[in-house]
């Protein structure tokens, strides 16, 4: 439900603050869902930044209550969740699955496996620990479990394990996160994620959530903000993406008389918050901002299968760091419907 927009250098993020911003971001999408994909870029080095978002977002997967778990209290003849606390407790189910992707790209092999071993230990921490251990005092034991390790194999969760019961092995073992090695790029593993999702899927009641014939729940405006934002993505790096914000202005569809071909009209600012962060939007002679332009009007077109003429300007505002940018505070406004 919720994608990150990519890799951060983590001296970059902590510096604007982006790891806690796109961990709350996600977290508030993961919240209500029925199951998460962690996906994880193996190619690129881990450190503790990371680490600590990672855990962060696999305790709220794992506290998460989605469809399923309402559908369970509903099966039991109650729908206050204040009054069902004990009964949420015997929902025990995966929440929620660590992808590694771009494992062609790690060499060797065995260098892999140590990753996967040290981020599957990790998820299995914060299954064990979701209830009352804080995120930080998590990683602390995991990092210091690690440097323990000499000789034999161990892991954060061997003392703990010999204080529980057979049945609470069993229910940690059926909430710890299965963990797939995937190349997006060359479609390797893809199927086997696939695979997975289905067997968790369940079917929806008779109120169906889109109908059959909508493609999607979006508005059009909202379409392209999307649209848009992959193109920012794509053209843009490091923290400069997260911080460019997207006010509509107009949103306009019109008829050629004569011919009666449609077409849209839409006018469109990005706004950021440093002369900076504009110059880089903007790019030399404006080739950036114009690559953003022309890339997402062609998808624009093919997406609403009509002529569009995307009138697109980035604009500076002296709005303070931490304030969020609001649309009535910059003298715009903001269509969020057609």
């Amino acid at each position: 439900k919720f994608e990150g927009a990519g890799y951060l250098r983590s001296k970059s993020a902590r510096k604007e603050r982006l790891v806690r911003d796109l961990t709350a971001a996600a977290g508030a999408e993961i919240d209500t869902a029925d199951y998460t994909l962690l996906v994880i870029d193996s190619a690129k080095r881990i450190d503790e930044a990371l680490k600590e978002a990672f855990v962060l977002l696999m305790l709220r997967a794992v506290n998460s209550k989605g469809r399923l778990d309402d559908s369970f209290l509903d099966l039991v003849g109650t729908n206050n969740r204040e009054e069902s606390a004990d009964v949420e407790d015997v929902i025990i189910r995966e929440k929620f699955a660590i992808v590694l992707n771009k494992v062609d790209l790690v060499n060797p092999k065995k260098k892999l496996l140590e990753i996967a071993a040290e981020i599957g230990e990790l998820g299995d921490a914060c299954v064990r620990f979701s209830g009352n251990t804080p995120a930080p005092e998590i990683l602390m034991r995991f990092n210091k479990e690690s440097e323990n390790k000499e000789g034999e194999e161990q892991n954060l969760l061997q003392d703990d394990d010999d204080q529980l019961t057979e049945e609470e092995l069993h229910n940690l073992a059926i909430q710890s996160p299965t963990i797939f090695y995937i190349s997006a790029l060359k479609n390797d593993g893809i199927d086997d994620i696939l695979n997975h999702l289905l067997t968790l899927a369940t079917p929806c009641d008779e109120t169906q959530i889109i109908p059959p014939d909508q493609i999607t729940t979006m508005s059009p405006i909202e379409r392209v903000e999307e649209v848009l934002r992959e193109k920012i993505y794509r053209c843009l790096h490091r923290e400069v993406p997260h911080k460019v914000k997207q006010v509509n202005k107009s949103f306009r569809k019109v008829k050629d008389p004569s011919t009666g071909q449609r077409a849209i009209i839409i006018d469109h600012e990005l706004v950021v918050r440093t002369k900076s962060h504009q110059r880089l939007v903007r790019g030399r002679a404006d080739a950036t901002l114009r690559r953003i332009k022309d890339t997402a009007q062609r998808d624009l077109e093919r997406l609403f299968d009509c002529p569009v003429l995307l009138n697109l300007h980035v604009r500076h505002t002296k709005a303070q760091h931490d304030m969020p940018l609001d649309a009535s505070s910059l003298g715009v406004q903001e269509f969020k419907m057609w």
